[in-house]
Order: C-alpha cells, then sequence, then structure tokens
C-alpha cells in the first residue's frame, strides 16, 4: 500500500478501554459548561499526555473534537460523548503500545538512539 513496505506492525491490547469511562459526566458537564474538556496524564517517568475533547458544529450537526497529544497529535470527530471518550483512550492505549514496541515517541528507537 502506497509503495510501502511494512516491517512491523503495532499490537495493542484494549481489553475494556475504559480509562476514563468514570469520568464520562464530569466531562459532559465542563463540555456544557465551558465548550471543553482537557487534561494531563502522566503514564511513565518524563511522558505525558494531553487530553482535549471540544464540542463542534459541522453541517448542522453537533460532533466532539478529540486530541490527544505527546509528540504527536492524534485527533478525530465522534458523534458522542461517549464515543470520543473511548477515542481518547484508544489513543493513549497507541502512544503507549508504539513507545513500548517501537522505542519514544520521538526520533528515538529501540535501535537508534543518536540521530
Amino acid at each position: 500500500m502506497f509503495g510501502y513496505k511494512r516491517e512491523k506492525c503495532i499490537s495493542i491490547d484494549i481489553p475494556n478501554s475504559d480509562c476514563l469511562t468514570d469520568k464520562v459526566d464530569q466531562i459532559r458537564e465542563q463540555l456544557m459548561n465551558k465548550g471543553e474538556w482537557q487534561t494531563k496524564h502522566n503514564w511513565d517517568t518524563y511522558a505525558w499526555t494531553d487530553f482535549k475533547i471540544t464540542k463542534e458544529r459541522r453541517n448542522g450537526s453537533h460532533l466532539f473534537k478529540v486530541k490527544v497529544k505527546c509528540d504527536y497529535e492524534l485527533s478525530c470527530l465522534c458523534p458522542t460523548i461517549e464515543r470520543a471518550v473511548q477515542m481518547a483512550c484508544l489513543y493513549q492505549k497507541f502512544i503507549e503500545s508504539a513507545a513500548e514496541q517501537l522505542g519514544w515517541p520521538t526520533w528515538v528507537s529501540k535501535t537508534q538512539l543518536e540521530p
């Protein structure tokens, strides 16, 4: 696909992906009152992830924009708050799995420590 030879795939174990499900009511309240919800999550000694969910209106529909950022930024639009929370958790699991399996999220990898 696209002339790219895939050397290695990242596998992600997501048993329930409920990392933020206990916060859905709090997230909903902040979205309704402020139009956005954001937090930071420390998942390794020097690794922080920024989470942000905002309300958007596109083509007459209410959507929720998810941004998850730790060196790279992953984002999507979701039709419900619950789906937005699930996607935020999925992105976080992806970031952690990629760092564990391939190396640090920036240019460093398990086989290359120097640029």
